[in-house]
C-alpha cells in the first residue's frame, strides 16, 4: 500500500528536525521509512510525492548518506522536470548539487547548481536561491576558482539579507571563500559573526565540527597554537557522543592539525586516520583528499616517510578524480617536500617551455586567470571568445607543465 502523503512528508520533515537537534539515531529512522516508501513508488505516485522526495533528500545529506541523497535526487529531478514543476526542480536542483558534491562529482554538480542559480535569478531573499549560491561557491572554490567563489558567497550574503538562517550559511561560506583568498581575519570574522560568537550558537549542531575544523586551520595560519586547540575542543565537544560519520570526520581532523602543531604526531596520525575513516563511511572524497593529506604530513613528521608518501599519492588520485585541482596541487607539493618525484601531467612527458616561452597574448591570459579571473571573464575582458581563451589556456598549460589555475599561478608568479 502507497504511504499517504502527509505520512510521507511527515517522516521527511521529522527526520530534519531530529538531525538538526543532534538526534541522528531518531532522525535516520524517519528517513529510512520515507526513503524506502519512496523508493518502492512507480514514477506515477512519486511525481504526486516531489516535496517529500526534496525533503527526504535533505535529510539524507543531513545525515552523511550522500550516494543515497544522490541517488534519489537524481530521480526526483527527472520527474519534476518532465512534470514542470518548476519550483519543486529547483528545490530539488539544489539538494542534487550539495549531494554530489560531497560525493566528489565537482563538474555535474556545477551544471546542477548553476541551472539552480538561473532559476532563481531576481528571487531576493528566497532561502534556496540563496543555497543554489553558497553551494555554487563551494564547487568553485574546490575548483581552484578563489575569485568566482567570493563573488558567489557576496552574492548570496547579498540575497539572504540580514537575519535568517540563509544569512548564517551566506556569510560562513564567505568566511570559507576569504580563507582561500590568504585572508585570515576575514574568515575568522565572517565565520565567528555569522555563527553569533565562538560557540557557534547559530550554527546547527552537527554542521559545527566543518565550520571548526576551519577555524582551526586559519588559527594555525596565524601561528596561534592555543586558540587553534580552543576550536578543535569546541569541534570535539559539538560531537560527544554521536556517530554522525562527518562530523565526528571534522572533529577528528581539527584535532590532528593541532596536534601536529604542537608536535605530538604520533597523536595527530592516530586522529587523521579517525578522520580518513570517518569522510570514507560518508563517501565523501573531496574531504576524505583532505583527511589523507593530513595523515600523510603527521606521518611523515612522525618519520615514517613511505606511508606519508602513499597516503599523498591517495589524496592525489581522490583530488584528480574530484576535479579539484587547487587540492590536487597543494597534496602534489607536499610529496615533492619528501623528495618524491611526481610528473607534471598536462606535458604528457614533454619539456616544460616556461614562462618565456609564452606569446605576448598568452601571457596576458595567463596573467588574468592568475588573478581568479573565470573564463568568461578573461573573454570579457579582453574581448575574446570563450572558445579563443580556452584555446590559449590549453597552450599556457602545456608550456608551463602545469594542469590547474592554481598551479598557473604559483609558476607566475616568480617572475611577478
Amino acid at each position: 500500500m502507497t504511504p499517504k502523503i502527509s505520512t510521507l512528508t511527515g517522516h521527511a520533515v521529522m527526520a530534519l528536525c531530529f538531525m538538526a537537534a543532534g538526534d541522528l539515531d531518531d532522525g535516520i529512522t524517519h528517513a529510512d521509512t520515507a526513503g524506502q516508501a519512496i523508493d518502492i513508488m512507480n514514477d506515477t505516485e512519486l511525481t504526486d510525492r516531489l516535496e517529500a522526495v526534496a525533503w527526504t533528500v535533505a535529510a539524507d545529506i543531513y545525515g552523511g548518506r550522500y550516494l543515497t541523497s544522490a541517488r534519489r535526487a537524481a530521480r526526483g529531478v527527472a520527474l519534476a522536470r518532465a512534470s514542470g514543476r518548476t519550483h519543486l526542480l529547483l528545490h530539488l536542483l539544489v539538494r542534487h548539487g550539495s549531494a554530489l558534491r560531497m560525493t566528489g562529482r565537482l563538474n555535474e554538480a556545477r551544471t546542477c547548481l548553476e541551472e539552480a542559480c538561473n532559476m532563481g535569478q531576481g528571487a531576493a531573499g528566497e532561502h534556496l536561491t540563496v543555497t543554489a549560491h553558497i553551494e555554487l561557491a563551494r564547487v568553485t572554490l574546490l575548483q581552484g576558482e578563489v575569485l568566482r567563489a567570493l563573488q558567489l558567497a557576496e552574492a548570496a550574503v547579498k540575497l539572504a539579507g540580514e537575519f535568517s538562517r540563509s544569512a548564517v550559511e551566506a556569510r560562513t561560506m564567505l568566511g570559507h571563500a576569504r580563507f582561500a583568498a590568504n585572508d585570515v581575519p576575514g574568515c575568522l570574522e565572517h565565520v565567528t559573526a555569522a555563527g553569533g560568537g565562538a560557540d557557534l550558537p547559530l550554527i546547527e549542531r552537527l554542521s559545527r565540527p566543518a565550520e571548526y575544523e576551519l577555524l582551526t586551520r586559519a588559527a594555525l595560519a596565524e601561528a596561534d597554537t592555543a586558540l587553534a586547540q580552543q576550536w578543535a575542543g569546541q569541534a570535539l565537544a559539538a560531537v560527544d557522543h554521536s556517530s554522525h560519520p562527518t562530523a565526528t570526520a571534522y572533529a577528528a581532523l581539527a584535532d590532528s592539525h593541532t596536534l601536529l602543531a604542537l608536535g605530538d604526531t604520533g597523536a595527530s596520525v592516530s586522529r587523521a586516520l579517525a578522520a580518513v575513516d570517518g569522510f570514507k563511511r560518508a563517501s565523501n572524497r573531496v574531504e576524505l583528499g583532505r583527511a589523507r593529506m593530513a595523515l600523510g604530513k603527521a606521518r611523515a613528521a612522525d618519520g615514517h616517510r613511505k606511508e606519508a608518501a602513499d597516503e599523498l599519492r591517495a589524496a592525489v588520485d581522490d583530488f584528480s578524480h574530484c576535479g579539484a585541482p587547487r587540492l590536487e596541487d597543494e597534496a602534489t607539493r607536499e610529496l615533492r617536500r619528501l623528495g618524491v618525484k611526481v610528473a607534471r601531467a598536462a606535458g604528457r612527458g614533454l619539456p616544460a617551455g616556461g614562462v618565456v616561452s609564452l606569446s605576448r597574448r598568452e601571457l596576458e591570459v595567463a596573467e588574468h586567470v592568475a588573478r581568479g579571473l573565470t573564463n568568461r571573464e578573461v573573454a570579457a575582458w579582453m574581448y575574446l571568445s570563450e572558445k579563443t581563451v580556452e584555446r590559449h589556456l590549453s597552450s599556457i598549460f602545456m608550456k608551463l607543465g602545469v594542469r590547474s589555475r592554481v598551479a598557473l599561478a604559483l609558476e607566475l608568479r616568480p617572475s611577478a
